[in-house]
């Protein structure tokens, strides 16, 4: 796990701004910092790389590396790397590393950019190609790892983040409103959806996607797509036996590492799942929230006591406002963008424990709940696919004894909703019209369905997948990682695994019920009986109100500052309305957060 930044173009990018390009990434990499500059006729190479040791620690393996006339700058893991490494072999490659980094400069030079098809991991790239005066950059297919780009007439600049294209370009960059817009109405989901960042110009490269810069000019190319293809020929006990097989085979590639490894564990089933799979030992970290909506300490308690693993927790509290607002400022300007949820404000505490106990490597769940349905609204389309269907009647009987009862959602609540349309999702942005009256819709982007499939609940999971839940919340993750200095990785998003659940048919998915049924039995027998007997769906979550008191005179002084930029974009009187009622609802609190973030974002950066 490593940052990376670079430039292509005919300027000479002055000695300070590189320091400062350098100096930004060493938090994602505090092991070794370097970079190669060269001048090619009329063309400038800029390539930086800041290094956080996991794989052949030794300082052969540090970066940039050189190989066959490339030059390559490497964030991620590849976990089949050994593999990889003995096919190039048997081809005659010689190898003077044991790193993963040295098999994709081999591989690149070997296979050019099917090399990418073949890769499993997760990674952010750039290869200089010296033969054919081309820049090749890449992202992992979930997006794992970021990387930003701007690209001007003739001149390229990228990076982990975008603070790197600041600082190399020295550029000013326009806010984005549009974006502003969408996040505080649509919320957290609306933040990758439609590939903008929160900067005019400044653009993402697409997950699953390769760049190629030549001549000043960009192409921009998929080498892998995900589709639901249904076997039907298949049956439920097989299933079964393959997702264990493939989980277990994700997770023991996950584990790979020269360095302990650590757990983010929850109350849930994913994290359990993990720890109960893995071959090895591992310190786990909790997050509590005494708010009762949240609090899964009673799960998290047995889990440890069961399992006998060490565990160390954080009581998520008030916290002093100007401690709070110094740490938002400060991951706002190393983000250069809004913390989009309290889940990854409260997580970055987590975060930064880990470091603080000497690890490097931190392991999640993320990924679960969109492949083996982990959602409550799974179950409503769920049902809306089978409404015609033998299994529809017990199935509902299920959702209406266990899940409705539980549902905050009013939309979720009602599933006339879903079965006069199947393809509903009002209940993604629509949760609370106080809130959503706040904000002009005709400023927003209209929040609207890729089209993957007719299945209704395969072409919600896998908007949820590639471009609504898992992109947001892996780039919340990588970068509050990085912010102290650990490495995430995530076993469920496993190409092999993702792939295979999408032949599964959706009738098998959810069972009397029970959402993530197929996920639950294929561990039956090594998860722990009370999370398995859980259906409440809590996660790493906490309230607004758990991080701050709203009656404190400093904190509402600094957020409800009319004068701020922010009100330009919500009705402010409207807000205070709803900022004064004594308990927040989920999706206000989520607000509020989104309102904060924003506030300091804009006065920041604007």
């Amino acid at each position: 796990m490593c940052g990376i930044a670079g430039y292509i173009g005919i300027n000479k990018i002055p000695k300070k701004y590189i320091d400062l390009g350098l100096k930004s990434l060493v938090q994602r990499g505090p092991d070794n910092q370097n970079k190669i500059e060269i001048k090619k006729k009329n063309l400038n190479i800029l390539l930086l790389h800041s290094r956080l040791s996991i794989i052949d620690l030794k300082a052969r393996s540090n970066q940039p590396f050189s190989k066959h006339g490339l030059k390559l700058i490497f964030n991620g893991e590849i976990y089949n790397y050994i593999l990889l490494r003995n096919e190039l072999k048997k081809r005659g490659y010689k190898f003077k590393t044991n790193s993963d980094t040295e098999v994709i400069i081999s591989g690149f030079y070997e296979y050019g950019v099917n090399i990418f098809k073949k890769l499993k991991g997760m990674w952010s790239l750039a290869i200089w190609d010296n033969n054919d005066n081309e820049l090749i950059l890449s992202r992992d297919r979930f997006g794992e790892k970021p990387l930003y780009y701007y690209h001007e007439n003739k001149d390229i600049f990228f990076g982990s983040q975008i603070k790197q294209i600041m600082n190399l370009s020295k550029k000013k960059f326009n806010i984005n409103e549009k974006q502003i817009y969408n996040f505080l109405g649509l919320g957290y989901r609306s933040v990758e959806k439609y590939n903008l960042t929160f900067f005019k110009g400044i653009k993402k490269v697409p997950s699953g996607s390769y760049l190629k810069f030549k001549l000043g000019k960009i192409e921009t190319k998929k080498y892998w797509t995900l589709q639901y293809k249904p076997n039907h020929k298949t049956d439920q006990k097989d299933i079964i036996n393959n997702i264990r097989k493939k989980v277990v085979n994700a997770i023991d590639r996950v584990s790979v590492s020269d360095v302990p490894l650590t757990i983010m564990l929850s109350g849930g089933v994913d994290s359990s799942i993990i720890l109960s799979a893995l071959k090895k030992k591992v310190h786990t970290f909790s997050l509590i929230d005494k708010d009762k909506r949240y609090d899964e300490s009673f799960l998290i308690n047995k889990t440890v006591k069961l399992l006998k693993v060490k565990n160390t927790q954080i009581n998520i509290k008030h916290e002093a406002p100007k401690k709070l607002l110094s740490k938002i400022q400060d991951f706002v300007d190393y983000n250069s963008m809004p913390m989009y949820t309290i889940t990854s404000y409260v997580s970055s505490k987590l975060h930064n424990l880990i470091n603080k106990k000497g690890f490097k490597v931190s392991i999640s769940g993320i990924g679960a709940d969109e492949i083996f349905t982990g959602y409550y609204q799974h179950t409503l389309h769920y049902l809306a696919e089978l409404k015609n269907h033998k299994y529809f009647k017990e199935n509902y009987y299920y959702w209406k004894k266990y899940i409705k009862k539980i549902t905050r959602n009013p939309h979720l609540k009602n599933i006339q909703n879903f079965l006069k349309n199947k393809n509903y999702n009002k209940y993604i942005f629509d949760t609370n019209p106080e809130i959503f009256s706040l904000i002009d819709k005709k400023k927003m982007t209209p929040f609207k369905d890729k089209k993957f499939c007719q299945d209704a609940l395969r072409n919600r999971m896998l908007n949820e997948l590639l471009y609504e839940t898992v992109p947001p919340v892996l780039n919340e993750d990588d970068q509050n990682h990085m912010y102290s200095s650990v490495e995430n990785r995530s076993p469920y998003l496993d190409v092999d695994l993702v792939e295979y659940m999408n032949t599964v048919p959706t009738k098998f998915l959810i069972n009397k019920g029970e959402t993530k049924f197929l996920l639950k039995a294929a561990f039956k027998d090594i998860m722990p009986r009370h999370i398995f007997k859980n259906k409440i769906k809590r996660g790493f979550n906490a309230s607004f109100d758990s991080i701050i008191d709203r009656n404190d005179k400093f904190f509402n002084k600094f957020l409800l500052d009319e004068k701020s930029p922010i009100y330009r974009y919500i009705n402010f009187k409207r807000m205070l309305k709803i900022y004064k009622k004594k308990e927040l609802s989920h999706s206000e609190s989520m607000f509020f957060f989104r309102l904060l973030n924003c506030k300091i974002f804009l006065e920041r950066f604007s």
